[in-house]
């Protein structure tokens, strides 16, 4: 027996196509993803070359400490130090690129800070 995806069922209303969900990414979706990357291949940039290829190793590649430790020839506690510190310094790097960018909406928004400066009744037509 075939069935054609265009051919509507007897039984309802909706044709097979309709019925079958496609699960790959929409643009939206895939846009987010490569600007995470992005964002993400930015903030590793950053870091000093045996602390970034630690904490590539560890959280993206998912291998365990004694594995990463045997690999680049030094000790697990090594290993432990430089995802220590190299965490922090990814927050910070991160955290850099998202209050950029939310000072940018807000100068998109509202104008440059200096050229913004409303009355007492620009502020209250504003507020209500």
């Amino acid at each position: 027996m075939e069935i054609s995806i265009d051919e509507h069922s007897e039984s309802e209303d909706m044709s097979f196509r309709d019925a079958v969900t496609d699960l790959a990414p929409n643009p939206e979706q895939e846009c987010l993803r490569e600007e995470r990357a992005r964002i993400l291949r930015e903030a590793l940039a950053e870091l000093r070359p045996n602390a970034r290829r630690v904490l590539e190793l560890f959280e993206l590649e998912g291998h365990s400490m004694k594995e990463i430790a045997e690999n680049m020839g030094i000790s697990v506690a090594a290993v432990k130090a430089r995802i220590f510190h190299a965490r922090p310094k990814m927050r910070h790097e991160l955290d850099q690129y998202f209050v950029k960018r939310a000072e940018r909406r807000k100068r998109l928004r509202f104008g440059a800070p200096s050229s913004w400066e409303p009355s007492g009744r620009e502020l209250r037509a504003a507020v209500s």
